[in-house]
């Protein structure tokens, strides 16, 4: 009886772990016939016609494609370093300090996440017109960040109420060593909220 149990039981997580897989790659497998198709007339499930047009000026001089792979890398990098130089103290004044006001601050994080982006697109691009930031690598850097501090600054949020309680357990030898010690411990107790919240960006 229980060996049948367990049979159904794996057939089941098998089950849902296909689903998860085919629903999981079925969109880049869409990508990639895009990517080989031609012709693809809009009332037609497949591509009419295939051909490496695509493929063939990507990597064409023209294409630069290593010139747009290492603007993106920049792009991802520059994010990552200034959402962590803005949430890690925004994550440690909500998570460890109380002060008037910090449920709205706490909420106006989360606005660019609950907002749609198309009621306020028009507004931020009105405003970087007129500051001349469209189209500009600093333009593309600003207009990331709000979203990446709404997603990380939650993060640091409750993962440094841990950090405190872990340098409280800390034997007093830890706690009297040098500044420079204490932030490599610091460092260490950041790499799991780190590791999580990077997640997000790239």
């Amino acid at each position: 009886m229980s060996k049948n149990i367990n049979r159904k039981k794996c057939t089941i997580e098998k089950t849902i772990l296909i689903m998860f897989l085919v629903f999981l790659l079925l969109p880049f497998a869409v990508l990639l016939l895009w990517s080989f198709s031609q012709n693809w007339p809009a009332d037609s499930l497949l591509p009419a016609e295939l051909g490496l047009r695509g493929w063939k000026y990507l990597f064409s001089p023209s294409g630069k494609m290593l010139t747009s792979l290492g603007l993106s890398v920049f792009i991802s990098l520059t994010v990552t370093v200034l959402g962590l130089i803005l949430s890690i103290p925004a994550g440690k004044a909500l998570g460890l300090y109380e002060f008037p006001g910090k449920k709205f601050v706490e909420i106006l994080l989360l606005v660019p996440i609950i907002i749609p982006a198309l009621t306020v697109g028009m507004g931020v691009h009105m405003a970087f017109i007129r500051f001349n930031l469209t189209d500009r690598l600093l333009g593309v850097i600003l207009v990331q960040l709000p979203l990446v501090l709404a997603l990380w600054c939650p993060c640091f949020c409750q993962h440094l109420p841990s950090l405190r309680l872990k340098m409280g357990r800390a034997s007093p030898g830890v706690k009297s060593q040098p500044p420079a010690n204490l932030s490599l411990c610091n460092a260490a107790f950041f790499k799991p909220g780190t590791g999580f919240s990077g997640n997000f960006n790239v």
